[in-house]
């Protein structure tokens, strides 16, 4: 069957076109050229069958005919205007994938501004983190897989029919945005959920605390039946002793800053209340876990890639979280020492709530065993 007059590609050339991944570079590239020598003849079959004049000029020009090549590998879809009948162009979604996709650039620069003022180890293990997962992506696992992105071939068609791809001349496999933010976002979320305390943990004070957990413990030594009646009144002066902190504005603000302030000064290793601690995670799951999506919309990876690049971001995050969470532990006692000449200070304290129950301590703030000494104490002489 003739694939220009019969109205569809023969099944030999799309599965020739899936076999031939030893080039990374589209086939209209001029480094195509210089590598292979010609352009496949199941792709000028691609060409062909489009009847699209613009589309065959631009293989001659050796021009990308999805777009543009941004910096930071993402594609600008915007062909040109002969070119829009047969190729996807640029769309409001198409413009917000764009942004998504620079989305982890924009962090690392703010990671390394807010280093560059501080010069402290809390700033400096998020770097090291993103220099040690950039040099095994693009260094060993690109060049060792050697998958091209889609659309090097012309083998992809959106929804409408119309060819889509890649403009990056770069293995695809496996996707760097997508294992950056997502190793980024584990990385967040890990030292933020270790720092939760209860409202009533952070403002009541030591006295308050321990007549909580004397009135709790009395309770249990109840008979069952009193103490289910005795459970609603026990809640209600327990409140009544713990003081709450009064909502305002500017609270509002500082924990609205907090939430912007990863990588921030020490002042970002506080406690997070259970609301401060949603939005916190909320801002930064918008800011960074959309960007895998944005890479298999913009063709720029196949989901595959996408999935790839995110288990291995994820694995190395939460492997290199666990290796910097014993170093905290190992070096607590040299909090505030500057190392190197003055150029770096060590300001990553283990977070306080835990660093409290590695040391005997409950929460709320005093000895486990003392408090319980004394309890069965009383229970005894009862």
């Amino acid at each position: 069957e003739d694939p220009i007059r019969g109205g569809g590609l023969p099944r030999a050339t799309r599965r020739r076109s899936a076999m031939d991944n030893r080039h990374c570079v589209g086939t209209w590239t001029r480094e195509w050229m210089e590598e292979v020598g010609r352009i496949p003849e199941f792709v000028m079959i691609h060409v062909n069958h489009s009847g699209n004049r613009h589309l065959i000029e631009a293989f001659e020009r050796h021009e990308c005919p999805f777009g543009i090549a941004l910096p930071g590998d993402v594609t600008w879809p915007n062909p040109s205007a002969g070119l829009q009948s047969a190729v996807g162009a640029m769309d409001f979604v198409g413009f917000a994938m764009v942004v998504w996709s620079l989305s982890p650039y924009i962090v690392v620069f703010y990671l390394f501004l807010s280093f560059m003022l501080h010069r402290g180890t809390r700033q400096l293990w998020t770097l090291v983190w993103v220099a040690l997962f950039v040099t095994l992506n693009e260094v060993v696992l690109k060049r060792l897989v050697h998958e091209p992105r889609p659309g090097t071939f012309l083998e992809v068609r959106g929804y409408d029919g119309k060819f889509r791809g890649s403009c990056l001349k770069s293995c695809g496999m496996p996707s760097s945005h997508a294992g950056l933010t997502s190793g980024l976002f584990l990385l967040i979320f890990l030292d933020a959920v270790f720092r939760i305390r209860p409202q009533h943990v952070r403002t009541a004070g030591p006295r308050e605390a321990r007549a909580a957990r004397a009135e709790g413990s009395k309770r249990h030594r109840e008979p069952p039946e009193l103490a289910a009646d005795m459970a609603d009144t026990t809640a209600e002066d327990a409140a009544e002793r713990i003081p709450h902190a009064r909502r305002t504005i500017r609270a509002d603000c500082d924990e609205l800053h907090m939430a912007c302030s990863f990588g921030g000064s020490l002042a970002s290793t506080a406690p997070f209340s259970h609301a401060a601690f949603l939005r916190y995670i909320c801002f930064w799951f918008i800011v960074l876990v959309p960007s895998s999506l944005a890479r298999i919309m913009l063709y720029d990876h196949t989901a595959n890639q996408v999935i790839v690049g995110q288990t291995v971001g994820v694995m190395l995050a939460y492997g290199w979280w666990w290796f910097v969470r014993f170093l905290r532990y190992l070096y607590r006692g040299s909090i505030n020492r500057v190392f190197c000449n003055g150029l770096l200070e060590h300001n990553f304290p283990p977070p306080e709530p835990e660093c409290r129950e590695h040391a005997g301590e409950d929460v709320d703030g005093y000895k486990d065993g003392s408090e319980s000494a004394s309890l069965s104490t009383s229970s005894s002489s009862e």
